[in-house]
């Protein structure tokens, strides 16, 4: 996970993620069969973790909140903190090579998009879902890679505040009253064109 979090898919090599270990190039063929399989279980376990347990149990109303001190590692302890950030870089650097890509992208929409999709219900269910996940990603990524001093050095409380409403309306599928009467989302949403 470390070396894939540091350099890009293409640049890793199996020879350098065994040499650590002390094992043969052989065990990750007979284990994982390549190394495309290999990243795709590094992949599984950065969007299983433990530290995303339970983030959605409990009622909805506090799962925005619950998410929001996570993505700002509020509540996390160092060793859940290096692991999220190595989970976000690995997800960053999948970007670069096509493979990898692909690979996460699959993942992604197996294991985390889809249930959510599921779990959020109702109308522009994938669409939400996938919102929820960018604006997820988007914060922890301006926050801990780009360290952006308003999200680093500001009131947390305030970002969490802030970072809950958004993801607050990702989960109920309500807009503000400024783009949608705050009525609920319906199949045939206004296009702000017109």
């Amino acid at each position: 996970m470390r070396l894939f979090a540091e350099r890009n898919y293409e640049e890793v090599g199996l020879r350098e993620i065994v040499a650590p270990v002390g094992v043969d190039v052989a065990l990750i063929k007979r284990y994982f069969g390549s190394k495309e399989q290999l990243f795709a279980e590094v992949i599984d376990f950065a969007n299983s973790t433990h530290a995303t347990q339970g983030l959605f149990a409990g009622s909805r109303s506090e799962v925005a909140k619950r998410l929001a001190r996570f993505i700002t590692d509020i509540d996390s302890d160092d060793e859940d903190r290096e692991v999220n950030l190595l989970s976000l870089m690995v997800t960053l650097r999948a970007a670069h090579s096509e493979r990898a890509e692909s690979i996460l992208r699959a993942n992604m929409e197996e294991r985390v998009l889809s249930p959510l999709a599921e779990w959020l219900g109702g109308v522009h269910s994938a669409e939400r879902a996938a919102l929820l996940t960018a604006y997820l990603i988007g914060v922890a990524t301006m926050q801990r890679l780009i360290k952006v001093n308003a999200l680093r050095s500001g009131d947390l409380n305030v970002i969490v505040d802030y970072v809950t409403a958004g993801l607050q309306t990702c989960i109920d599928g309500v807009l503000s009253n400024s783009l949608n009467d705050g009525s609920k989302l319906s199949p045939k949403t206004k296009k702000s064109a017109d």
